[in-house]
């Protein structure tokens, strides 16, 4: 699990840290795409793995499982509504859309 996160972590900050533009950009970013979908893939499969191993009896894997979807969930709940907050330009008003700027 080790190897996934830091794979990931390695693919996650080059993306965010390099200064490719056009084509050179474009081919950089198809390549992380596909090494990001091998990372995540090494670091999730071994996780979900793991849920055996955590305990002996049926019941309390499902409650494990039921608990990390629901702990998915609600991160993904809060991400969809913060980032959007965060990173979203200055907004648009009617008059912006009204008034002609080509003076």
């Amino acid at each position: 699990m080790l190897v996934g996160a830091l794979s990931t972590f390695v693919v996650v900050v080059f993306l965010f840290t390099n200064n490719l533009t056009e084509w050179p950009f474009v081919t950089a970013f198809g390549i992380c795409y596909f090494l990001y979908s091998i990372t995540y893939a090494m670091n999730d499969i071994s996780y979900w793995g793991m849920i055996p191993a955590l305990s002996r009896g049926g019941g309390a894997r499902d409650a494990i499982t039921s608990r990390a979807t629901l702990c998915g969930g609600i991160g993904n709940v809060l991400a969809s509504m913060a980032i959007p907050l965060f990173t979203t330009g200055a907004p648009i008003r009617k008059e912006d859309l009204l008034h002609d700027h080509r003076q």
